[in-house]
């Protein structure tokens, strides 16, 4: 058992020192990339700044920058001069590479440096000049990435050798230290842990925890823990089912309000898009509705017809007998309009005396026409206020989304308004609204 102790907390120590290694090591690793690609950064500025300068130098002579006779070996030079670099260029921006020495990145196509664009500038310093003449070129210089690499390599190598040295070292320390201040301990405590079983084996085996010493005290706290354990856990079956409880019965009453809330939202929907003194949908609703059957019957291509009511002599009601007797012209109209629906129809109060019924579903012009005179014959019979006779006529306007393909919604809206004008100038009845004639 001692020796299996002793392996495990070995093989711990060992896995637990590699993965400290190999973690410290990737970090070093990537700081010792991250800084090297920094210093090449910075060489790499430096040497183009210092191969601007000449070239500038070489415009100011008066030379343009395909006359520079010679400058390949320039850029020949600052690849010698630095070794982290692969490549070196004076390009034309969008036009062409003038000289160039060395080799591209594998990544990074000829194309690309013609246009210096859609370049990882990780790995490329690019350094703009413009000639007197406006002429405006570049600098590009690339960082060997291989070379770079390497040198990290090698340096995180050396790193590597020394630190395993170190890590050996302490391996022994760390063997000693855990050999004198717990392995040896725990021998002993297992040791005397035996002989205190051996002697309850043959007397109280039971009575591990009445001894005075750290194994009694290891008992009782384990004894003492155990009971609390027990007693924890029936408090918490307690407590879960007073939870289970509480929570269906509040699943249940937020059930029922989500239920009541819904109803509430429908009748205050049904309220909002209702005319109180006639029960039809009003503005709002119309809207709604006419906006959806007008896409529809667009889209499907089916007939689809607005009839613009509006009621001749209502403002003669109002003003002759009174407001009582202009709702109550009101509300027998949209009782009868309501009684004129077909599965499909429907009609909606506007405001003051205007009523719109959306129609679908016909085939013919003859057929709105027979939809009319029913209208008509029902809201038309006589309505009768404190034993008088009022005085109501019909305008009716009707358009036809069929011979109007194209047309946008509220213009076809006002074609019906307008077809409901003509027939009122007329005197009443309904009216067709016309395409106009070029």
């Amino acid at each position: 058992m001692l020796s299996s102790l002793r392996a495990r907390i070995f093989l711990l120590y060992i896995g637990g020192i590699s993965l400290v290694t190999i973690l410290l090591l990737l970090i070093l690793s990537y700081e010792v990339y991250q800084r090297y690609n920094e210093l090449y950064q910075q060489q790499g500025l430096n040497a183009a700044e210092k191969l601007g300068f000449k070239t500038e130098r070489l415009f100011q002579l008066g030379l343009y920058p395909d006359e520079l006779v010679g400058y390949e070996q320039l850029c020949q030079d600052t690849l010698d001069s630095h070794s982290g670099f692969s490549y070196v260029a004076l390009v034309k921006p969008k036009e062409q590479i003038l000289f160039q020495a060395g080799k591209l990145p594998h990544d990074i196509s000829e194309d690309q440096i013609r246009s210096l664009e859609h370049i990882d500038e990780s790995h490329l310093i690019i350094t703009l000049l413009k000639h007197p003449s406006g002429i405006e070129t570049a600098i590009v210089i690339a960082i060997d990435h291989h070379y770079e690499l390497e040198e990290v390599i090698e340096l995180v190598s050396s790193i590597s050798a020394y630190g395993f040295i170190v890590t050996i070292a302490g391996l022994f320390i760390m063997i000693y230290f855990l050999q004198s201040n717990l392995v040896n301990p725990i021998s002993r405590l297992v040791d005397h842990i035996q002989k205190t079983d051996v002697i309850h084996i043959h007397n109280n085996p039971d009575s591990l925890s009445d001894r005075k010493d750290e194994i009694g005290l290891v008992a009782k706290s384990f004894n003492s823990l155990i009971r609390k354990l027990a007693l924890s856990q029936n408090s918490l079956r307690r407590a879960n089912a007073e939870l289970q409880a509480l929570t269906s019965s509040l699943e249940i009453r937020v059930e029922q309000r989500t239920r009541d809330l819904i109803e509430a939202n429908k009748r205050l929907d049904l309220i909002a898009k209702t005319d109180t003194l006639t029960g039809l949908g009003n503005r709002f609703q119309f809207m709604e509705t006419f906006q959806q059957r007008f896409k529809h019957a667009q889209r499907f291509q089916h007939n689809f017809a607005v009839m613009m009511i509006d009621l001749d002599g209502f403002k003669i009601i109002n003003d002759h007998y009174g407001h009582a007797a202009g709702d109550k012209v009101l509300q027998t109209i949209g009782s009868r309009l309501s009684n004129s629906f077909r599965d499909d129809d429907c009609a909606f109060r506007m405001g003051g005396d205007e009523f719109i019924f959306l129609v679908e579903e016909y085939r013919k012009r003859d057929d709105l026409v027979s939809l009319v005179d029913k209208l008509q014959a029902q809201i038309l019979e006589p309505i009768i206020f404190d034993h008088v006779q009022m005085p109501v006529g019909l305008s009716v306007g009707i358009a036809c989304l069929e011979d109007q393909s194209g047309i946008e919604a509220h213009t076809f809206l006002s074609h019906a308004d307008m077809a409901m004008y003509k027939a009122k100038r007329a005197g009443g009845g309904y009216a067709f609204y016309e395409k106009p004639q070029n």
